[in-house]
């Protein structure tokens, strides 16, 4: 069930957008979106291999009401929602489908 609730796509700039489906997650747990460096780190539940993801890149989190949190936890590269970048640290309630993006290069 978990693996359809996010699903990726790699651009050609190297940047990776993610389209988030929320009925396939469960409330108030968050998850966590990063990048996974083999069994020295901490596995994220959705990890990526790409020097685009932070390790600890962003969390996701479905509230009691059903709705959808997505906050940038201090990755290196930023994430984007609708082309404006998110502050770290500050959640940004998402609607089903949106499209997050994953940024390889902040100067594009």
């Amino acid at each position: 069930m978990l693996a359809t609730a996010l699903k990726s796509e790699r651009k050609s700039s190297g940047d990776i957008n993610i389209i988030i489906d929320a009925r396939e997650l469960i409330k108030e747990k968050t998850y966590k979106i990063g990048r996974y460096c083999g069994e020295s780190s901490e596995k994220p539940d959705f990890a990526f291999d790409s020097g685009v993801v932070s390790r600890s890149h962003c969390e996701l989190k479905l509230d009691t009401e059903g709705k959808l949190q997505l906050k940038d936890v201090g990755s290196t590269s930023g994430t984007y929602l609708k082309n404006e970048p998110l502050k770290k640290g500050v959640a940004y309630q998402l609607k089903n489908n949106d499209v997050v993006r994953l940024v390889a290069n902040a100067c594009n």
